[in-house]
């Protein structure tokens, strides 16, 4: 028999529009609709981005301070979820690790990050890389380093094409072939999907992963799509999230049990 486990991972990114209160506003309802994993993207402008890049104003309104940050995960309620974390250099990757969270997940632009590399070896949780547009020589100098020091209780590798929305026929889903020809089982895999919301498709093709091997799948949130604020293209309103989730479970459990 097939089996599957797939954790849906609830998305905040810069959904909150910089403000503390909706951070925790879509943390809880996240929760609300069911999530069991929910991420935060932990940053800082100066460290993302130069100064005078045309984005720097952008993140740097986007972004909070450590203050801020601590008065987050001392507000939200952790029971019954898993809370990961995005990180953009050595400095989030530092400030996140106080935040005892159960995973961090290191992007495609910091694969030859030497320091990020050192750090990440140590962690004691689940590691998540971005293939984003990484080559295969850069995702094996990462992924097998941190393998070996064999820390990470789980290490997932996460494909998804970077454009908001992303167009289903750039979706690339074979990859997962070629990703799991270089890793085999030594790791786990997971899906970033950024299908623009508002198509059925968002749907069908994460559910199209569920038997593939796929153990997660990443889907933003926001409370109102019709906003278009910050990752609204193919952020789910919290009920369709819900909805999402139940019909996981309910595909999952029309493969019966091994004894039916």
């Amino acid at each position: 028999m097939i089996k599957s486990n797939i954790t849906t991972i609830a998305e905040i990114a810069n959904a909150h529009q910089g403000k503390v209160e909706e951070a925790i506003a879509l943390f809880k309802s996240a929760k609300l609709a069911g999530a069991k994993a929910i991420k935060f993207q932990i940053y800082n402008a100066e460290e993302l981005l130069v100064a005078s890049h045309k984005r720097f104003d952008h993140f740097k309104k986007q972004s909070f301070d450590k203050s801020s940050w601590n008065l987050i995960f001392k507000t939200i309620d952790r029971k019954d979820v898993e809370v990961y974390a995005d990180v953009f250099g050595p400095n989030s990757f530092d400030y996140a690790i106080t935040q005892s969270l159960d995973g961090i997940k290191i992007h495609s632009s910091d694969l030859g990050n030497h320091e990020i590399l050192s750090r990440i070896k140590d962690f004691q949780g689940k590691v998540f890389i971005s293939a984003g547009g990484s080559t295969a020589p850069e995702l094996v100098n990462f992924i097998n380093p941190v393998i070996e020091a064999a820390n990470a209780y789980e290490i997932i590798l996460m494909h998804g094409f970077q454009t908001y929305p992303t167009p289903v026929k750039d979706s690339n889903l074979n990859k997962f072939k070629f990703f799991k020809e270089l890793f085999g089982d030594q790791i786990s895999y997971g899906y970033m999907d950024h299908i623009d919301a508002e198509s059925e498709l968002s749907y069908y093709i994460p559910y199209s992963l569920l038997f593939n091997g796929v153990s997660y799948i990443e889907k933003h949130i926001t409370h109102n799509r019709n906003h278009k604020g910050t990752d609204y293209f193919s952020s789910f309103e919290p009920q369709e999230f819900s909805s999402f989730l139940n019909n996981i479970e309910e595909i999952q459990s029309s493969y019966g049990t091994e004894d039916t």
